[in-house]
C-alpha cells in the first residue's frame, strides 16, 4: 500500500470516532454539576444540537422529523435566550447548523440545504435534490465548509410515498456546493444516509454512512480513494445527557 494512503487511511480510522463509529469512556467528572438553568427555551418538536457561534446560540428543532409541520431554526442570545431571528421549514426539521463567517448553513428534513445570512436568516441560496418523499430522507449531518465549499450528506426519493424501509426508493449522496450560490460542484453515491459529517482529514473527505462504511473521498472530485467498513451502524447521536448519567459517549450504536 503506498505510504501517502497508510497516512489517509490511519487518520480516517481516528476521524472515524469524529463522524460516527464505536463507543468511548471518558472520566465522568468531567460532567457538569446539575444547576438550576439560566433561562429555557422550549422548541415545538426534538430539538437537534446546538451550536455555539460567534454572537449566538443555533438551535435546530424537527431534528430527524419528516412530517408537514412547520420547524424552526432560531438564532438565541446566549445570556437572555431571547430570539434574534428564526426561520421556518415545513416538510420536515433542520439538521445541525453550522456558522462560517457571515452565513449559516443547515440541512433539512425536506431534503434541502439552505444557506442564511448568519445576522438576519435571510436565505441566500437553497440547493433542492428534487426529493419529494414524506417519511425518512433528509440532509441531517452537520455540513463541512471550506474556503469555497459546503459539503453535506443528503438522502432523497422522487416517491411521495416512498417506504422508509425499503432502502432501494432512495438515494444517498454526498454532495459538494459552491459556497457562493449553492450550485452543485460534484455528487456522489454512498450506501446510506448521513447523519454526522462530513470530515475532512490527511486531504481527504471522510463520511460516514449510516449502514456502518466509512468511504474516503477526494474533497475536489468526489472520486472514492478508499471505503472501510464500521463494525456498527451510524445513527443520529444521542442526547448529551448519556454522557453524565453511563460515563460513555455514544457516537454510534446499533439501529
Amino acid at each position: 500500500m503506498p505510504e501517502w494512503s497508510r497516512r489517509s487511511l490511519l487518520a480516517a480510522i481516528g476521524a472515524a470516532g469524529a463522524v460516527g463509529g464505536g463507543w468511548f469512556v471518558f472520566d465522568r467528572t468531567r460532567c457538569r454539576p446539575l444547576v438550576e438553568p439560566q433561562w429555557t427555551y422550549t422548541g415545538r418538536r426534538r430539538l437537534g444540537p446546538s451550536v455555539p457561534s460567534e454572537n449566538d446560540l443555533l438551535v435546530p428543532e424537527g431534528y430527524g422529523v419528516t412530517d408537514d409541520t412547520d420547524h424552526r431554526l432560531a438564532a438565541l442570545e446566549p445570556f437572555s435566550a431571547q430570539v434574534q431571528w428564526s426561520v421556518a421549514s415545513q416538510g420536515g426539521g433542520f439538521g445541525a447548523p453550522v456558522r462560517a463567517d457571515d452565513a449559516v448553513y443547515v440541512g433539512t428534513g425536506s431534503d434541502t440545504i439552505r444557506a442564511l445570512d448568519a445576522d438576519t436568516g435571510r436565505r441566500l441560496w437553497v440547493y433542492d435534490p428534487g426529493g419529494r418523499e414524506e417519511h425518512a430522507g433528509g440532509a441531517w449531518g452537520q455540513p463541512l465548509v471550506t474556503d469555497d465549499r459546503v459539503y453535506v450528506g443528503v438522502s432523497h426519493s422522487p416517491d411521495p410515498n416512498a417506504d422508509p424501509a425499503d432502502p432501494t426508493v432512495f438515494t444517498h449522496r454526498v454532495v459538494a456546493l459552491d459556497r457562493d450560490d449553492g450550485s452543485a460542484v460534484w455528487t456522489t453515491a454512498v450506501s446510506g444516509l448521513v447523519w454526522t459529517g462530513p470530515a475532512l482529514t490527511a486531504e481527504i473527505l471522510v463520511v460516514a454512512a449510516g449502514v456502518g462504511v466509512l468511504p474516503g473521498l477526494h474533497p475536489s472530485t468526489g472520486e472514492g480513494v478508499w471505503e472501510l467498513a464500521l463494525p456498527v451502524r451510524v445513527t443520529q447521536p444521542r442526547r448529551a445527557i448519556a454522557e453524565c448519567v453511563f460515563g460513555v459517549r455514544p457516537l454510534a450504536g446499533p439501529a
